[in-house]
């Protein structure tokens, strides 16, 4: 009898074991749940846009606030810069980078990105921050955090692309540290499934204007249906802030269509020179800054092929 007590003492020892780091895996969880997961609940993105004359160079500038409503930091920002499959090989002459350090990670990172993305350079970024293109095809900032209430600027871009409506997302530090090792759990693969699940909740995903690169076979009509979408998307984001003023572009965009389907590129011209002198009329008024800048260079553009 002591015998088969002696032999079975591993057997428990084992199991009292695994108790043991099943319990602290549970206990772990239950403090993840109580000190509640840094989400961010607002995170907004502010975009302005200017054409450096004579090279077609557009320069976006970028201003972050971190809600005060947020639980957590936004110690990463990223922007969508995929290219569609038609779109043109843009050039990177011309493209600033704010220290030599970020212009040495571009010219690491872009010719793996050839083809598949926007290419853009960072002249201008805040203290203790850094921009980059990720093999994801997205511009990302990241450095010192931005706590809830806070704002920061100084975040900027350059490309040859156009302005067009991209994806943006802000992140919190990461929450890996909330949770146990996977040495730790019996269940690894299960631990890092809601680790990489809570991860994503915790983001901020919201729309911003940044570059996309203009198709290689360009049609005046395609474009002008483009420039109408871009109308029609502004407005229900709030950055065209009266039904009027939208209802009057799109009397005067549809116009430059009927004229674009008869041939009459003279008189669409004329028409969408008048459509960018009310969008100049109302830029700080009933247009913010996203808007003027994706109907004002999106008409130029269209103008200039004409």
């Amino acid at each position: 009898m002591d015998l088969e007590e002696n032999e079975m003492r591993p057997i428990w020892a084992k199991i009292r074991v695994v108790s043991i780091v099943q319990l602290v895996f549970w206990l772990f969880r239950c403090a993840v749940v109580a000190q509640e997961l840094p989400f961010l609940r607002r995170v907004t993105i502010m975009a302005t846009v200017q054409l450096q004359a004579g090279d077609a160079i557009y320069t976006y500038g970028y201003k972050i606030r971190n809600d005060s409503s947020s639980v957590g930091t936004v110690d990463r920002a990223q922007i969508d810069i995929a290219t569609e499959k038609n779109s043109m090989l843009l050039d990177t002459t011309g493209l600033k980078f704010a220290r030599p350090f970020i212009k040495l990670l571009f010219e690491t990172n872009y010719p793996k990105l050839l083809g598949r993305a926007v290419p853009v350079g960072f002249p201008g970024l805040p203290p203790l921050w850094i921009g980059s293109m990720t093999e994801g095809a997205k511009v990302s900032f990241y450095g010192q955090s931005i706590e809830p209430g806070e704002t920061l600027q100084g975040f900027a871009i350059t490309s040859r692309g156009l302005p067009g409506i991209r994806s943006f997302s802000a992140e919190p530090r990461d929450i890996s540290d909330l949770y146990p090792s996977p040495d730790e759990v019996s269940n690894p693969d299960s631990l890092a499934r809601r680790i990489d699940e809570d991860r994503e909740a915790v983001k901020f995903r919201d729309l911003t204007v940044a570059p996309v690169a203009p198709p290689t076979d360009f049609a005046p009509t395609i474009w002008l249906d483009t420039l109408i979408s871009y109308k029609h998307q502004a407005l229900s984001l709030g950055w065209i802030t009266n039904q009027g003023i939208a209802n009057s572009f799109d009397q005067k965009l549809e116009n430059a269509r009927k004229q674009l389907q008869r041939g009459n590129n003279k008189a669409a011209k004329n028409i969408l020179d008048a459509f960018l002198n009310e969008v100049e009329a109302q830029k700080d008024k009933h247009l913010t800054s996203e808007a003027y800048a994706l109907l004002k260079y999106n008409a130029e553009y269209l103008i200039s092929k004409l």
